[in-house]
């Protein structure tokens, strides 16, 4: 073929193409800004400190979308020099580019391609247009040509240079510059130094190379840019210690249960009313009875839910639990023992006689039934609902009036689990939250996540009441052998079955509740609990 004759046959398709680019339409900049957002969505305590980050976007892995002016001038350099040397001086197209390429690939039945930054960032923007195994058809490749031509009229080379950065798919499928300099390298964009910037310059032509080919390419690349053999030294060192380990963009999190509650929006960053250091221990104390045996791997789930007493803020929510089972937070709980507190203040709160008669009259403070037979001692109102006696409830129980008490259990958000026992059913949440309106002296606040969150206060209780409930709590008992904090004044009871066991309580400034389940039904969760809410309640 004629050299000279192909050479004019291609200028005048090249010019088809090109003056049919300036009638065509280009997606806007700032829509396609809008639309890629981090796939990751990020949870922070009352301080901003970071507590959990999660992924939303599982088909894409990248960082919030990053300005040109905050990408290191060291970045763009290398993109330019790496793939697009030409790219403020052409038009989309560098046609001298297309023009000895496509001779060499004739005559030499190479495979070199002249893409332009414009013309790889509409094969990123368009689906039609990326490149397949195999490469791009010829009808791809000119209406590849077409859009970046069309793309160079409505967009200015900042913003195709900052979309390509932010667009171009890199190495363990990280998406863009912020990505990879942060999962990478664990830098921000900007702080991306020469060594650091040629390494992901050699990525975006291959980002699966094999690690000596990303050094070579790397440091070619470098001493295109004017840098000295050192600089080729740190790159064979950053290659080696950061290419062969998976990236890590976020650090470990301490508050996944909370961050799938609450974050729901890519990009999403929510500050919370959680407080990092009582997260921490929640986190780590969960992990530790679940884990406390390889055995107890599979059948055992627990939970901690630490409120602040006055606001009703959740400072802390932490669980852990198999696959198998569902999580805690989100399975109704029926307890009777941690009812009790519940149910005497009600009493208290409605029929004065009959609250005399739990006090004074010993007698009725048990009730001899085949569940729980009567002793031969009397017991006092603090020491029957301080050792939660069944007994003593159920004959309180018995008194009271029963639609008044599921009323009164509706506005704690809670429910009678049935009709023949003293029980509450009520999940891990709304059982907190009953326990911290007594601590807060009868007065409810709704339990929350949210910092700047504000609910009407609703009284419960008269204040003497939840006092005189307090008082009770409050007496030094040992269960299961181990003493709750003797001299400490914390309210506090725990109940146990075959299958679960709850401790809940209160200090001056906090609310807390323990939950341990087994599907085995075997072995005294209480007694290895109670190590773990000393610890709690301590911190």
């Amino acid at each position: 073929m004629n050299q000279r004759f192909f050479l004019r046959w291609l200028f005048l398709i090249a010019t088809f193409w090109y003056a049919a680019a300036y009638a065509a339409t280009s997606p806007d900049f700032d829509a396609i800004r809008a639309g890629h957002p981090s796939s990751w969505a990020v949870l922070r305590d009352h301080d901003n400190r970071f507590l959990q980050a999660i992924r939303l976007l599982p088909d894409q892995n990248r960082l919030a979308w990053v300005p040109l002016a905050q990408l290191s001038p060291a970045m763009q350099k290398a993109v330019l020099i790496s793939e697009d040397h030409r790219f403020y001086a052409h038009h989309g197209v560098d046609w001298q580019a297309v023009l000895g390429a496509t001779w060499e690939n004739l005559r030499y039945s190479t495979h070199r391609g002249a893409s332009t930054l414009s013309m790889q960032l509409v094969g990123l923007l368009n689906p039609d247009l990326r490149r397949h195994r195999g490469g791009r058809t010829l009808d791809q490749k000119w209406r590849q040509i077409h859009a970046a031509s069309a793309l160079e009229k409505h967009w200015n080379k900042a913003q195709i240079l900052e979309a390509y950065l932010n667009l171009a798919p890199l190495r363990a499928g990280l998406t863009g510059i912020h990505a990879a300099a942060q999962g990478l390298f664990a830098t921000s964009p900007d702080q991306l130094d020469t060594a650091q910037s040629a390494i992901l310059a050699a990525l975006l032509r291959g980002p699966n190379a094999k690690p000596d080919t990303v050094i070579w390419r790397a440091c070619h690349l470098a001493q295109h840019m004017g840098e000295t053999p050192a600089t080729c030294h740190r790159i064979r060192i950053l290659v080696m210690q950061h290419l062969g380990t998976p990236p890590t963009l976020f650090p470990a999190g301490i508050a996944n249960d909370a961050a799938r509650t609450l974050l729901h929006q890519p990009g999403e960053t929510l500050t919370s009313s959680l407080d990092i250091r009582l997260q921490q221990t929640a986190h780590r104390i969960v992990h530790q009875m679940t884990h406390h045996n390889t055995a107890s791997l599979s059948n055992q789930s627990s939970a901690v839910i630490i409120l602040d007493n006055t606001s009703g803020k959740i400072l802390a929510y932490a669980s852990q639990y198999p696959n198998a089972m569902p999580s805690p937070f989100e399975q109704p709980i029926t307890v009777t023992a941690l009812a009790q507190p519940l149910l005497y203040a009600f009493t208290l709160n409605t029929d004065a006689s009959t609250a005399d008669t739990i006090e004074n009259d010993a007698p009725l403070a048990f009730i001899n039934t085949p569940l729980a037979p009567a002793p031969d001692y009397p017991i006092d109102f603090d020491t029957a609902l301080a050792n939660a006696q069944y007994p003593a409830a159920w004959r309180i129980w018995q008194q009271i009036d029963q639609t008044d008490w599921k009323n009164f259990l509706q506005s704690l958000n809670l429910q009678t689990s049935n009709t023949s026992t003293p029980a509450v059913t009520g999940n891990l949440i709304n059982l907190a939250n009953a326990w911290q309106m007594l601590a807060n002296h009868g007065t409810r606040q709704t339990a929350s996540f949210y910092p700047d969150d504000t609910h009407q206060s609703q009284p419960i209780l008269p204040p003497d009441i939840a006092d005189r409930i307090a008082s009770a709590l409050t007496q030094p008992r040992m269960t299961a052998g181990i003493w709750i904090n003797p001299h400490a004044p914390t309210a506090w009871l725990a109940e146990q079955d075959a299958c679960q066991t709850e401790i809940a309580g209160y200090t001056n400034q906090i609310t807390l509740l323990l939950f341990r389940q087994s599907t085995t039904c075997a072995g005294n969760l209480l007694h290895s609990s109670l190590p773990a809410w000393q610890r709690l309640i301590n911190n």
